[in-house]
C-alpha cells in the first residue's frame, strides 16, 4: 500500500502541488490523467489559455503522463535503454 510519501509533486509558480490520488493505489499514468482532469474541472476554459503536462515516477520505477494539450512526449531511460513517450490528452 502507497502512503503520502508516494505522491508525486508538480511545480509551479506558487510552489509544488502534491497529488493527492496515487495513495489510492492508482497508476502513474491515471494520476496525471486525473491532476489535468482537476485543472479543467476547476477552470473549464484553461485548456484553450494553457497547456499543462504531469510527469509521475513512483518508487517501483514505473511512469507516467498526461496534460491538457497535445503533443508532448517524455523520456524513460532504464538499464535496457531510452524511449519517448507520448503523454495521453485530457480533454475534459
Amino acid at each position: 500500500m502507497a502512503s503520502h510519501r508516494d505522491g508525486p509533486a508538480s511545480s509551479s509558480r506558487s510552489g509544488p502541488v502534491f497529488v493527492s490520488t496515487w495513495p489510492f493505489g492508482r497508476a502513474a499514468n491515471e494520476t496525471c490523467a486525473e491532476t489535468a482532469r482537476h485543472i479543467l474541472r476547476r477552470d473549464p476554459r484553461a485548456a484553450e489559455r494553457l497547456s499543462c503536462f504531469f510527469i509521475a515516477l513512483d518508487r517501483r520505477g514505473r511512469t507516467g503522463g498526461a496534460g491538457t494539450a497535445g503533443g508532448f512526449s517524455y523520456c524513460v531511460t532504464t538499464a535496457e535503454g531510452s524511449r519517448l513517450v507520448d503523454a495521453e490528452v485530457v480533454t475534459s
